[in-house]
């Protein structure tokens, strides 16, 4: 990882002091049956996509999560799609068929306002070469991680998506246009299935 600034990244942002680069090969620890966050027991359902200084992962909260959807988080090869569209950047997964399809929104100043470090994907994926998401399944009822696992995103995928956020990072952002939009998302069942067929990126992960 590099701690070297890169202020040209994002000439909006006079808050921020510094932006670190991601690692891609970075190592996480398996937590399975600990809390996913200290002392906190309980959490509204939700699925969430975080880039932080270990690199990607996805959360999904999840009442009581039934053995299937447990057993298909922690064994099944996860199947990704990236849409972007305006304010938006979305990333879906499921875990086989059997499991739906996640929609995470992602918006990398709202996740990274009033922070001293901000962590960037970086601008070039080695050929070949894919970053690795960590899945962690929780139950929202009781707080405790119930599965959890490193997974690969093709090539095509992780530089279709590290492009994404570092255009986002670029671009004007407009937080009421983007919570309008999610708001949107929120109240529409079919969202996942509308997002898929404008999906830009599709990827199986290793």
């Amino acid at each position: 990882m590099t701690s070297e600034p890169n202020k040209r990244l994002v000439p909006w942002s006079g808050e921020m002091r510094h932006l670190v680069v991601c690692r891609l090969d970075a190592v996480r620890s398996y937590r399975v049956g600990e809390l996913w966050r200290p002392g906190v027991t309980r959490w509204e359902p939700d699925a969430i996509y975080s880039l932080d200084r270990a690199g990607h992962s996805v959360t999904i909260l999840e009442p009581d999560p039934s053995p299937a959807l447990v057993q298909a988080v922690a064994t099944t090869p996860a199947e990704l799609a990236l849409v972007v569209e305006g304010p938006l950047l979305v990333l879906l997964c499921r875990f086989g068929t059997k499991t739906p399809w996640f929609t995470l929104p992602y918006a990398w100043p709202l996740r990274n306002a009033g922070r001293a470090l901000c962590y960037v994907p970086p601008a070039r994926v080695p050929a070949g070469k894919g970053a690795l998401l960590w899945v962690s399944l929780v139950d929202a009822a009781s707080g405790l991680i119930v599965a959890q696992r490193g997974t690969v995103m093709s090539h095509r995928l992780t530089v279709a998506l590290h492009r994404a956020i570092r255009t986002q990072i670029r671009s004007p952002f407009h937080p009421d246009r983007y919570i309008k939009a999610v708001s949107a998302l929120d109240l529409d069942f079919l969202a996942s299935r509308r997002l898929l067929a404008r999906a830009r990126c599709w990827s199986d992960s290793d």
